[in-house]
């Protein structure tokens, strides 16, 4: 847990670091999920190598936020866009997907196959 913190903390830094050096108030992770291929692609502003980062932090504050009732969207492909906003350590979350369940369940897979990747 400790190291996951220190690794957080390190890529905050770098990220704010950036971000004042470009003068940007938020930074993106954009993901494009095809379910039928169950392939993804990483982009935005967020270094694709620092992906697994925001995804875990972003994914630890979802926890306890309830059930989300709504239905969700079924289609084969879904696009997902995290902001983080590092000065105030705040996320901001679109998607296509319908509900916060679906969305989640997406980001929690798509961060395993990150991991697997390493």
């Amino acid at each position: 847990m400790a190291d996951t913190q220190n690794l957080e903390t390190a890529v905050q830094a770098e990220e704010q670091q950036k971000e004042k050096q470009q003068n940007i108030e938020y930074l993106t992770l954009d993901i494009t999920y095809n379910i039928p291929q169950d392939k993804f692609v990483l982009g935005g502003t967020v270094d694709p190598k620092k992906a697994h980062s925001i995804l875990e932090a972003f994914l630890y504050l979802q926890m306890g936020d309830g059930v989300d009732s709504r239905k969700a969207v079924e289609q084969e492909e879904y696009h997902i866009n995290i902001r983080w906003y590092p000065h105030r350590d705040r996320f901001q979350c679109y998607s296509d997907t319908g509900n916060r369940g679906l969305r989640d369940g997406i980001l929690m897979h798509i961060l395993g196959k990150i991991y697997k990747e390493k």
